[in-house]
């Protein structure tokens, strides 16, 4: 019984990190460029790839729920990043004071990706018997996450990280010794960020931004689906 909830986990998890992954692409497509999809994947597999480096090296052994739980936090983490620390590659140009900005945006969203691979790896070395089976758990998740990041884009556009932290938050509740409570209590901060008003702030040089600089200029209404 306790292998099939770390499976459930495992595929839980992992349906969350696919679809975190993709629902920060569209974040950023919107802030800034399209072509910023190449570092949010660069970001991915370099926290997927330093939670297996740490592995390696510290021989520590990672509590799943702990790891699911950290998840959860640093994608909320990663949102508060993303809409307070801008990083503008016109001005990076000119200030190379501004790459830090960069760097910042590789250590703290890559944390979630980080957490995500000690949870896999881990799984691995514990149920290294049931590698097929804990494998194929991982990989539907994965299918399956980018599928529901479509329909976290367009019916939670701005707000789509605070349920993919919720989702993680679930992950956390079928590992071993996981703890209830703490779940319970940082499900309840996400479900009220949920409803609290939130923006996805633009760059200053994209045509929306531009537009807004003539006077009398204003918004008149924002769609969002899952191409546009």
């Amino acid at each position: 019984m306790g292998n099939n909830k770390t499976y459930f986990g495992v595929f839980i998890i992992s349906l969350a990190a696919l679809a975190l992954e993709i629902c920060l692409i569209r974040i950023f497509t919107i802030s800034e460029w399209y072509h910023f999809a190449f570092m949010i994947v660069s970001i991915a597999l370099f926290g997927m790839a330093a939670a297996g480096t740490y592995l390696t090296v510290s021989k520590v052994k990672t509590s799943l729920s702990f790891s699911a739980i950290a998840f959860s936090v640093t994608v909320v983490l990663a949102h508060f990043v993303i809409n307070n620390v801008v990083f503008d590659p016109f001005e990076a140009v000119l200030n190379y004071k501004h790459l830090f900005t960069l760097l910042i945006y590789y250590l703290f969203l890559g944390l979630p990706f980080f957490f995500f691979g000690l949870i896999v790896a881990q799984s691995f070395l514990v149920y290294q018997e049931s590698a097929g089976k804990l494998y194929f758990y991982n990989l539907a998740g994965s299918s399956i996450g980018t599928l529901i990041s479509l329909l976290l884009i367009m019916f939670f556009p701005v707000k789509a990280l605070f349920v993919i932290s919720m989702i993680g938050l679930l992950a956390a509740s079928f590992f071993p010794d996981a703890k209830h409570n703490l779940v319970f209590l940082l499900l309840g901060i996400n479900i009220i960020l949920l409803f609290l008003p939130q923006e996805t702030k633009i760059s200053k040089y994209k045509e929306l931004s531009q537009a807004l600089n003539v006077p009398g200029s204003k918004v008149l209404m924002t769609k969002h689906n899952s191409f546009s």
